[in-house]
């Protein structure tokens, strides 16, 4: 059953009409520092006015737990507690939400008076803290795995290189109960042109930029370290090396 707390999309659609009825009503003092603001803060001090429970983020699914986890084997971005960030959802973007993101699922959940599950037709992108996520959707690239939520580790006017966190279920039997931990699972991906490519290894990268092979090859063996502690920074890593070389052969182009 959708929960559905307001019609506040339709407000949050006609955001800058409502003020102007709040200018006609109230005056001008409302609206006061209005201009000063930019457009982020004005959607936040729009939320605040209806109350976030009316604003079209909070009309979603009641969220059930199916899953009982114990330890920190759990199936979060992050952590299990809800983390600051923001959304787009339905063409409209909504600031300090309290959001996690649901790995195993691949859902977003929102709070507010209940936990909900937001429809994932809806998102386009979100941010937990400082992390960027989107949603890709093409059914060409089904097959690779390519679609769902994505973690934007690089971006270059050339290709944008991704993260897509999965989580693994393991069923454990407890003294009574049975219980789940979680662990990851995780594929990269770059998008090069028109193609995604799966990436996992130096040499995945040097077969979308074999005329790099040299460079590629030097990095990694200066970010060996790197490579064993995060691999997701040590790829990324390689792949800006790609973007220093070939923003510099663009340059000698151009002059």
């Amino acid at each position: 059953m959708s929960f559905n707390v307001f019609s506040g999309y339709a407000l949050k659609t006609n955001y800058w009409n409502y003020l102007i009825v709040l200018l006609v009503f109230c005056g001008p003092s409302v609206l006061l520092g209005q201009n000063q603001e930019d457009e982020s803060e004005g959607y936040r001090w729009f939320d605040q006015l209806i109350g976030a429970e009316n604003s079209g983020l909070y009309d979603g699914v009641v969220y059930i737990e199916k899953y009982r986890m114990r330890n920190e084997k759990q199936k979060f971005f992050r952590s299990p507690d809800f983390l600051q960030g923001s959304i787009s959802y339905n063409g409209q973007p909504y600031f300090d939400v309290e959001m996690k993101y649901d790995l195993y699922e691949d859902e977003i959940l929102v709070r507010s008076s209940a936990i909900l599950h937001l429809d994932k037709k809806g998102i386009d992108s979100f941010r937990i803290e400082e992390k960027k996520f989107v949603k890709i959707d093409n059914g060409d690239y089904h097959a690779m795995g390519v679609h769902g939520f994505f973690e934007i580790l690089l971006e270059t006017p050339g290709f944008t290189f991704f993260k897509k966190h999965r989580k693994k279920k393991t069923d454990r039997l407890g003294e009574r109960l049975i219980y789940h931990e979680f662990t990851d699972e995780n594929a990269y991906y770059l998008l090069h042109g028109r193609a995604y490519h799966i990436i996992g290894t130096k040499e995945d990268i040097i077969k979308v930029f074999p005329k790099f092979k040299k460079e590629i090859k030097a990095r990694s063996k200066a970010n060996r370290p790197l490579r064993k502690r995060d691999k997701g920074a040590y790829l990324s890593s390689l792949l800006d090396q790609v973007h220093e070389l070939t923003s510099q052969e663009n340059k000698t182009r151009a002059e």
